[in-house]
């Protein structure tokens, strides 16, 4: 394949499907459905090997970006593609700041390399020698993407996008975890990061992540959201439709439930943060008043002599405090009355999201 184009600030490394299928030079006289598999295997053993070693998904997602490049140009039959998954989660976690010693790496990973095996802490040799494979391998893969560390990812565009909506806080929350999870799994189950930029990837999770909320996204007028992530309504949709097709239809139930649980949850804390605050400023209110209330009730009457000891006007005090409780009444209902409110509001939200019928059935397949 001619990787010619392939230079730091002029052609990303994006490829169409096509190009990968006929003439990527990994294969090795693989067919593609096996390279693909592959692909898909090494992105799930990266995943395993980031849990083990304790990184955040980001780093994970580094490293499968730079582990899907590194085969664009070299071969599966030259490099076993375990090794090349730890030597870039190595690299990723320098990029990422989330740095692992190669030796800690190595003992730690050597379960996944050698599920049969045991390395013990005296077989030092043998972590040496793993340890230069790595950092040679790490060394090669530099050289293939020309030192090229820049790496973007879906992620922060999301979640900037979502900021900027008017919306309810706990819908711009399940939003972004939503648009958030499809991201992992496009990393997960896909080869997208070495076919579509991120802003597309970007747009097109976020599409779905409304669509399975029934969240009205901008489409009409002068910004409809696409046009803020640099792309169009129909690459929108035509990624938007392969994501959703990467699911069968019960992964696809189970987020839908997933996405229900997440708002029934926020929802109720949400609520309970609210009533937990207009409490405590009533609480407040009370204090002040009482403490108004006894202040004047212990000044002198304009009708009292000099001679005669200062007194407390009983009755002013007694309407002080009748007022205090018809206000400390009259605020607890009011605070019932708006958690009826909430609740009908969640159980309307509820019916508007079984009700959902904007979302496209999807196709029953096993694609991978």
């Amino acid at each position: 394949m001619d990787l010619s184009h392939i230079k730091k600030g002029v052609v990303p490394w994006f490829f169409p499907l096509e190009l990968l299928e006929r003439y990527s030079p990994s294969r090795n006289s693989m067919n593609w459905s096996k390279e693909f598999e592959i692909r898909l295997e090494a992105s799930k053993f990266i995943q395993k090997a980031g849990e083990m070693l304790n990184l955040p998904f980001l780093t994970q997602a580094t490293g499968i970006v730079l582990f899907q490049r590194f085969y664009t140009v070299k071969s599966f039959g030259k490099y076993p593609y375990q090794n090349v998954c730890l030597a870039g989660l190595f690299l990723a976690g320098k990029k990422e700041e989330t740095f692992c010693h190669i030796r800690e790496l190595v003992r730690k990973t050597y379960p996944l390399l050698y599920p049969n095996k045991f390395l013990s802490k005296e077989d030092d040799q043998e972590l040496t020698r793993l340890c230069k494979k790595l950092l040679d391998i790490e060394n090669d893969l530099l050289h293939v993407i020309s030192f090229d560390l820049e790496i973007d990812h879906p992620y922060d565009q999301v979640v900037d996008y979502i900021k900027k909506l008017k919306s309810d806080k706990t819908y711009q929350s399940t939003l972004a975890q939503t648009a958030w999870n499809f991201i992992n799994d496009c990393y997960r189950k896909t080869i997208f990061c070495i076919l579509y930029p991120p802003n597309i990837i970007s747009a097109s999770v976020l599409s779905l992540a409304a669509q399975f909320l029934n969240f009205k996204l901008p489409v009409d007028g002068q910004n409809p959201f696409w046009k803020h992530f640099g792309t169009t309504r129909e690459v929108v949709e035509e990624i938007s439709s392969k994501i959703q097709n990467m699911y069968m239809t019960k992964d696809l139930e189970r987020i839908k439930l997933s996405i229900k649980e997440n708002l029934k949850s926020l929802s109720k804390n949400s609520l309970q943060k609210r009533n937990s605050s207009k409490k405590y400023e009533i609480e407040q209110r009370i204090k002040s008043r009482k403490r108004k209330s006894l202040e004047s009730s212990m000044q002198p009457t304009n009708n009292t002599s000099k001679n005669v000891n200062k007194g407390i006007d009983l009755n002013q005090s007694t309407n002080d405090s009748i007022d205090i409780h018809r206000e400390i009444e009259q605020d607890l209902i009011n605070l019932e009355d708006n958690n009826n409110k909430n609740n009908q509001n969640k159980d309307d939200l509820n019916k508007k999201y079984i009700d959902n019928n904007q979302l496209k059935k999807p196709r029953n397949n096993n694609k991978k």
